[in-house]
């Protein structure tokens, strides 16, 4: 896997009302990633939810999404530094939230 690229910050809007959320994957390791809804434009660090990898795949199979692309490396890196500071996840999450900041931060 040396070289391989997780996508980060991928933008997916529900086909029924239009909203938009953002998938971080902070644990791959425990297949889990965050969602960050969006709220009047922006999305939320103050009430993020985490994801199993089933869910996510039954969500990518229903055919009730669209895959909108991924947000720039450096716009997912602030998210995620916001994220942190806000204090809505737990230290152990921030970490690995930390970890995957650091690498953005180098593309």
């Amino acid at each position: 896997m040396n070289g391989y690229l997780m996508r980060q910050g991928t933008v997916y809007r529900r086909r029924a009302d239009g909203a938009k959320f953002l998938l971080i994957h902070h644990n791959p390791m425990g297949m889990e990633s965050l969602i960050l809804t969006e709220k009047a434009g922006t999305f939320d660090v103050f009430t993020p939810s985490l994801l199993g990898v089933d869910t996510l795949i039954a969500m990518r199979r229903s055919g009730e999404f669209d895959d909108t692309g991924d947000l720039p490396a450096n716009d997912v890196a602030a998210l995620i530094g916001k994220l942190i500071v806000s204090g809505s996840v737990t230290q152990e999450v921030a970490k690995l939230l930390q970890s995957v900041r650091d690498e953005l931060e180098k593309r």
